[in-house]
């Protein structure tokens, strides 16, 4: 089963449709946004976050998802705004012009499921392209330097224990096996600042306990 097919199953929707509203990062960074900021969501899954920043008065949004299923159930949850849900992949937004958003907001590690070097890369500088002057690209990352901190990340760096240096480490997602990217500030930075991002913030989800005790903290890139 390909990541596509895991996400548009049944099974992942049970598993993942009780995950709802913002993470404490996130309201966090919401909280200094525009509500005037045209944001693309690249990550909505069934709009996880749509309600929350509805409630918060952000309306000139875009929410797309790669999972057809995911984004049928997101538009059955919300058909007040179903025109704002669409079918699309990170990697390749021609839908969109040149400098069109003020933000674009990667949530809940997505960005980590693409499954390769080179389709990540093509989705930052996508992102890149889309994004405003000055305007925000923000995202969540599995933090490679996290210590063990509960089970299943000490499972994780344990099965990959011989494949540690390497950037992607197979997890267990509720009932699949995935390939996952593992990143370090470092690493991030290197890969964004290379396509002209500038690294402006690191908002951690543990207040103080970055990055040791962090399992996926925000970052926050400008253009």
């Amino acid at each position: 089963m390909n990541i596509k097919n895991y996400y548009n199953s049944e099974a992942s929707q049970k598993a993942y449709v009780w995950k709802t509203g913002l993470m404490s990062s996130e309201e966090a960074i919401f909280s200094f946004i525009s509500k005037n900021s045209t944001i693309l969501d690249l990550w909505c899954w069934w709009g996880r976050t749509t309600i929350e920043l509805h409630k918060k008065w952000f309306h000139d949004i875009i929410w797309i998802d790669f999972a057809e299923n995911l984004i049928l159930w997101a538009k059955n949850k919300f058909p007040e705004i179903k025109e704002k849900f669409m079918v699309w992949d990170a990697t390749n937004l021609h839908e969109f012009s040149d400098n069109q958003f003020d933000v674009v907001f990667f949530s809940f590690n997505g960005i980590d499921y693409i499954p390769d070097r080179k389709s990540r890369l093509m989705a930052f500088f996508e992102i890149f392209r889309v994004l405003k002057s000055w305007g925000f690209f923000i995202f969540s990352s599995h933090n490679r330097y996290c210590l063990p901190i509960n089970r299943n990340l000490l499972k994780t760096q344990m099965r990959n224990i011989f494949n540690i240096s390497s950037e992607y480490w197979l997890t267990r997602q509720s009932f699949w096996d995935v390939s996952t990217y593992y990143s370090s500030e470092k690493w991030l930075e290197k890969d964004l600042v290379d396509i002209w991002f500038h690294k402006k913030l690191v908002v951690p989800n543990v207040p103080f306990l970055y990055p040791f005790f962090d399992t996926f903290p925000y970052y926050i890139f400008q253009k």
